[in-house]
């Protein structure tokens, strides 16, 4: 199994960062398979998603972007991610505020039992402004 929660350390560094200013969470992710294929996996990761928007919504969030993996052009086979999410939230505090929710957490099942890896980078502005 992958990675597919955050360390204490990590989740720690997060919620006591002083960069108070939005955030845009890189979701890169790899699914589950059976027989080869990734059907079921993908389709219980889009219940989740679809059961996230609203606590997404509830921190002023946004989903900006997702996409397919098209190609691999720098790297190596490690790198061959399915999915790409984009998710820009207001702070890295209110990301914390909607993954601690208790609600939200009944729901983190659907999300985990999709992945059988996961890299989540939490990006900040350098070049203007957001």
């Amino acid at each position: 199994m992958g990675n597919l929660t955050p360390s204490k350390d990590q989740l720690n560094e997060l919620t006591n960062s002083n960069y108070k200013g939005p955030v845009v969470m890189v979701n890169l992710l790899k699914f589950k398979r059976v027989d080869g294929k990734a059907n079921e996996s993908y389709k219980s990761y889009q219940k989740y998603m679809h059961k996230t928007a609203p606590f997404l919504k509830k921190v002023n969030g946004k989903l900006i972007y997702i996409g397919e993996l098209a190609q691999v052009f720098i790297g190596d086979d490690s790198d061959n991610w399915d999915l790409c999410l984009l998710v820009k939230y207001p702070s890295g505090k209110a990301f914390i505020e909607m993954i601690t929710d208790q609600e939200y957490l009944k729901i983190q099942n659907y999300r985990e039992n999709s992945l059988e890896n996961s890299a989540l980078l939490v990006t900040k502005p350098t070049i203007g402004n957001l």
